[in-house]
């Protein structure tokens, strides 16, 4: 049986940093995913790059490649816009 995948994308604004936070068969993996950003257009290279990390997961790359190039976020941080 395939594995079901999704991704959450969103913005830590404590951190600020936009993430990517995965799911699989319905389970939401513990650890968030991403990168400091420090100005627009900073941000729409990130979120363009997390845009394709997202496609790349539900299209059944391994999680390590997946998070190659991006910082682990520490635990239970804000995802508030």
């Amino acid at each position: 049986m395939k594995n079901q995948r999704d991704a959450i994308l969103g913005y830590a604004q404590e951190l600020h940093a936009y993430y990517i936070q995965f799911i699989e068969n319905n389970k939401i993996l513990e650890n968030r995913y991403g990168l400091v950003c420090k100005d627009t257009e900073q941000a729409e290279h990130i979120m363009t790059t997390l845009m394709l990390k997202k496609t790349f997961w539900i299209d059944g790359s391994t999680l390590q490649d997946i998070t190659r190039g991006l910082q682990p976020l520490i635990a239970g941080f804000s995802h508030a816009c």
